[in-house]
């Protein structure tokens, strides 16, 4: 037997006598003698190869999941990573060397190791656009970001603050944080983006707008014998809500308008519809933004 160690020769030596050892695959008797027998083949292991990945724009890092298979001619071998991530972690940019080894109950290794080396989608020097324009958010409330200012293909922007400079002229300072708010809106300010790892920095203007409002409309149905089709008429006396549009703005501070195109016929009990009235809904905003919808309310003699 090629794979196997004689230890030891006589039964009546106290560690055969003992029982066999844990490293120990076989005990063979013969008329004269004892054979004790050892595991001397060392498991396998094999990695995969050295990769690189790339990242998407913005990306700080990727998830990648990978194989380590090891094997071994007896049982209960033991793999252990030694360094480097486990599969399915979120491998961030530069190199990861994942090492392991591999042991069996013989004290028998093999060891392999791969790198896993993570590309950033941007250069090492952040670029901004020249200029840009930043809608208000809910609130009237605004936090600039790192990827509203820069120019693609950008890497990781969570090393990346913005600020601004609201004083004239603008450019120089005071830097402050770009978090904004309604007496911000309109205006024109410059930015600043920092690498707070390198200091590195490009900037630029923004201006700062209000988003138009969403208007949204429901058709209604009411009995033909009501002539009064006014909004207030059919939130307040008939209990419609959706005699009223829905909006929403960003910003407070907005008007409602209406124009109907109707269709009235005789409220007869031959037909059941006797007419439609078609009421477009106009919103306008504080900043001039307009935004419509059309409702259509139909008059019927049963519903």
């Amino acid at each position: 037997m090629n794979r196997l160690l004689l230890l030891c020769l006589l039964a009546s030596i106290d560690v055969c006598a003992k029982g066999t050892p844990p490293f120990i695959n076989a005990l063979s008797e013969t008329n004269s003698a004892t054979f004790l027998l050892i595991d001397t083949i060392p498991p396998t292991i094999q990695c995969p190869g050295d990769l690189t990945l790339q990242l998407g724009v913005g990306e700080c890092d990727t998830m990648f999941s990978y194989m380590v298979v090891a094997n071994d001619d007896q049982p209960n071998f033991i793999l252990i990573q030694l360094s480097g991530l486990a599969s399915g972690s979120a491998f961030q940019v530069g190199t990861t060397v994942n090492a392991f080894v591999v042991t069996d109950l013989a004290a028998n290794t093999a060891s392999c190791s791969f790198s896993v080396t993570v590309q950033s989608a941007g250069g090492a020097t952040p670029l901004c656009k020249d200029f840009v324009e930043i809608e208000m958010g809910p609130d009237c409330e605004l936090t600039m970001l790192p990827e509203d200012v820069l120019l693609p293909p950008f890497g990781c922007t969570s090393n990346y603050k913005v600020e601004v400079d609201k004083v004239p002229p603008l450019g120089n300072g005071p830097w402050v944080p770009a978090q904004l708010g309604i007496g911000d809106l309109g205006k024109l300010y410059a930015f600043r983006l920092v690498d707070m790892e390198s200091a590195g920095n490009c900037w630029g203007t923004v201006k700062i707008t209000d988003p138009p409002p969403v208007i949204a409309c429901t058709n209604v149905t009411v009995h033909c014998a009501m002539d009064k089709l006014n909004p207030i008429f059919l939130r307040d006396s008939l209990g419609i809500a959706a005699g009223y549009p829905t909006v929403n703005d960003n910003c407070p501070g907005y008007q409602l308008s209406f124009i109907d195109f109707a269709e009235n016929l005789p409220c007869n009990p031959l037909t059941n519809i006797s007419g439609t009235v078609n009421r477009v809904w106009i919103v306008t905003d504080t900043s001039g933004n307009t935004a419509s919808c059309q409702q259509t309310i139909v008059r019927q003699r049963s519903f």
